[in-house]
């Protein structure tokens, strides 16, 4: 028994220790069932069978391609919406483009009206944004 604890304990420490892998994906939803003019996009999400079940189900429910990396042209992204956080601990957004659905201007303040109070967040590339 105390070596069952011993070995326990030591397995234990060196599992804290084991390296994760996460991964960040994508919906692009312009090209969507119902095209908008925004990409919802997870920072982060633990790379591991099952975790990417939210990610895929949110796709697959607006008729958009699942995509393992960040939202696509990214210099067209303007601002974006924090939506939450998942159960992995990674992070969903809204990235708003400068062109909307409807070949209208997308500003700032178009951005900020669509965010809940206190969701609106400045664009920043997937290694630097910080909430």
């Amino acid at each position: 028994m105390r070596l069952f604890a011993v070995v326990l304990s030591v397995w234990t420490s060196c599992a804290q220790n084991l390296p994760v892998d996460h991964v960040d994906a994508h919906c692009d939803l312009r090209v969507g069932m119902e095209p908008r003019g925004y990409c919802q996009e997870w920072r982060s999400l633990l790379d591991a069978p099952g975790s990417d079940v939210t990610a895929l189900g949110v796709c697959a429910a607006l008729g958009t391609e699942y995509v393992e990396t960040t939202c696509v042209d990214e210099e067209d992204i303007i601002a974006g919406c924090f939506i939450g956080t998942l159960g992995d601990g990674s992070e969903s957004y809204w990235w708003f483009y400068s062109v909307d659905e409807d070949g209208n201007d997308v500003t700032e303040a178009d951005v900020r009206s669509e965010c809940d109070d206190g969701s609106f967040v400045v664009w920043s590339p997937s290694e630097t944004l910080m909430r």
